[in-house]
């Protein structure tokens, strides 16, 4: 894809989303050692738009900032838990196990 069309892909996506739950920590550490400029974009249109977000995050990530912490819902340490919050959030019945 373009670069500029990137941009646009995020921010329709952030702005039709309900809730945002963001990709765990794992799988980003796997592709880099420096914060996503592509995430922060993400958190900065899904916060504009108001939409809930619900981070996966361990406890030292390189991805915790005063801006993710501020606007995330909810941080969360796994999955599980993110999917769990978010089918409570938009009020659908739990999964079963």
């Amino acid at each position: 894809l373009d670069p500029s069309m990137v941009s646009i892909r995020d921010i329709l996506k952030e702005h039709r989303a309900l809730p945002v739950v963001k990709i765990p920590d794992e799988i980003l550490d796997l592709a880099t050692e420096q914060v996503s400029l592509g995430t922060s974009v993400e958190y900065g249109f899904a916060h504009a738009y108001h939409t809930p977000i619900i981070a996966i995050m361990r406890e030292k990530s390189i991805h915790r900032h005063v801006f993710t912490l501020g606007i995330s819902l909810e941080i969360v340490h796994d999955l599980n838990t993110g999917i769990v919050l978010a089918r409570k959030l938009l009020n659908l019945p739990d999964l079963e196990t």
